[in-house]
């Protein structure tokens, strides 16, 4: 019905001036030889508050009605058309197109007004979305960045753990690195000792104790030296093996930062909120400053003084040349009594 507005306007003010013109201008019917025809108020009235395309409905029936009292006054199509009496249909025509072109143009000023202000306010409420997504990003950047100050100290002060020439103490600290700073439920450290990896130190418990190296992915690792996650052998072949053995993240340990990978860490149990990028390249950090590590204790393992067997020999040769010159067993037995002690 609202759509149907103009129409109801229109019929209400021909009414109203067919009454006029019934009690007013009887004798003139139509308003005919008015000098100001009331139709054109109606015309104007209704283009002014609905346009041209609306308003055409007062413009075509005023013409027409003036039109069929014409004819019902001169019963002549000629003297209608006469520019006497044709006049007030052209001032309907002309003065309702040049009005409904007006408002038209008004209307479609102010639609267009509306719209650069609907998005103007669209574009504030987007820049108060990106000014509020940015404040919760730089408080989030700001907490990481404490975390991460945090985090590089605790990695600073704990590596220095990991400078110990004790094998086994080195094993012990890189775990408890790792525990620190991601906190696995588990960690392990295993050994490749020909087609197994056999546990040398953990925390917590993992499933196993010795894991088959027969692993697709187990093979990647030690062939490429790099850090995988279940993350990143998903629909990868072996991928089981994550599953098989309860693990999250398999990192290399290696003979030094360019040697052979001699052992593999294990993390298990890593909460959501730890399995994240950053954690996975703290881990991968952590394997390289362990395999260091593990290269300098080896040397120092392996330098004079150091091996087992380098110290046997040492024994072997010092005892063969005090029995060669003749030494007293008691002076054999206090100079090697002496070495141990050193």
């Amino acid at each position: 019905m609202k759509k149907l507005g103009f129409l109801t306007d229109t019929l209400i003010g021909f009414v109203i001036l067919w009454l006029i013109n019934l009690v007013i201008f009887k004798h003139n019917p139509g308003f005919i030889g008015v000098t100001l025809h009331p139709y054109l108020f109606l015309i104007l009235i209704i283009t002014l508050k609905y346009g041209y395309t609306k308003g055409l409905s007062a413009i075509l029936g005023s013409t027409f009605i003036y039109i069929c009292c014409a004819y019902l006054k001169f019963h002549d199509f000629n003297t209608i058309f006469k520019l006497e009496y044709f006049n007030p249909v052209i001032g309907f025509i002309v003065l309702g197109t040049l009005s409904g072109i007006l408002i038209d143009n008004q209307k479609k000023r102010e639609r267009d007004m509306h719209e650069s202000i609907e998005n103007l306010e669209n574009v504030i409420n987007r820049f108060q979305e990106d000014k509020q997504n940015l404040d919760r990003q730089s408080e989030e950047l700001s907490q990481r960045l404490i975390f991460e100050k945090s985090t590089f100290s605790v990695l600073y002060n704990s590596a220095k753990k990991l400078s110990t020439h004790n094998i086994h103490d080195l094993f012990k600290s890189v775990l408890e690195l790792i525990k620190e700073i991601i906190n696995p439920q588990a960690c392990a450290l295993y050994f490749i000792e020909g087609q197994k990896l056999v546990l040398k130190e953990s925390i917590g418990s993992l499933k196993r104790n010795e894991i088959e190296i027969d692993q697709t992915l187990l093979t990647a690792i030690i062939k490429d030296k790099k850090v995988i996650s279940i993350k990143d052998a998903v629909n990868q072949k072996g991928a089981g093996v994550f599953e098989k053995h309860g693990v999250f993240i398999f990192g290399p340990l290696c003979m030094g930062s360019n040697g052979p990978v001699t052992g593999i860490i294990a993390l298990s149990g890593i909460s959501f909120m730890k399995y994240n990028s950053t954690n996975i390249r703290i881990f991968t950090l952590i394997c390289d400053w362990a395999s260091i590590a593990l290269k300098n204790a080896s040397d120092f393992r392996d330098s004079a003084g150091g091996s087992p067997e380098a110290i046997e020999e040492k024994f072997k040769n010092s005892f063969l040349n005090l029995y060669k010159y003749g030494t007293d067993a008691k002076e054999i037995i206090d100079s090697t009594a002496k070495q141990l002690k050193n």
